[in-house]
């Protein structure tokens, strides 16, 4: 399949997920992974298919194969450290969070990103992650 397909493939599987088809979206997605397992986008994608359906942990997986494969993907660290912080992972959220909190910028995702980790900071409880 042609990087065009694929591309158009994602678009349209992003496009069903923002209206909340969510099969059809995991199935396209899915799809374009068994002929190209590498891409990160389509397991960005997937990790906003499982927060969507309030399974966060599935969602922390999906995402963080996406930056294994793009480690400079900011959104979907952003969305990592909410789904640790989900399933009680505070610290690892923080620590998720806190390279895009520190990072110059005022974008939306720099500001959502700074005002996580100062409140998760302020927090102050034993994380359940903390040995």
């Amino acid at each position: 399949m042609k990087e065009d397909q694929l591309q158009a493939i994602e678009s349209l599987a992003y496009t069903l997920t923002t209206r909340d088809r969510l099969d059809d979206a995991e199935s396209l997605l899915r799809g374009v992974l068994a002929v190209s397992p590498r891409r990160a986008y389509p397991h960005h994608v997937l990790g906003v298919i499982a927060r969507k359906r309030r399974d966060p942990a599935t969602a922390a997986e999906s995402l963080r194969r996406c930056l294994e494969i793009d480690p400079g993907s900011r959104s979907a660290r952003l969305l990592l450290s909410e789904c640790l912080f989900e399933v009680g992972e505070r610290d690892a959220a923080i620590r998720t969070v806190e390279p895009l909190a520190e990072q110059p910028g005022n974008s939306p995702l720099h500001d959502r990103a700074r005002v996580l980790l100062r409140t998760w900071s302020k927090l102050g409880l034993p994380s359940p992650d903390t040995p």
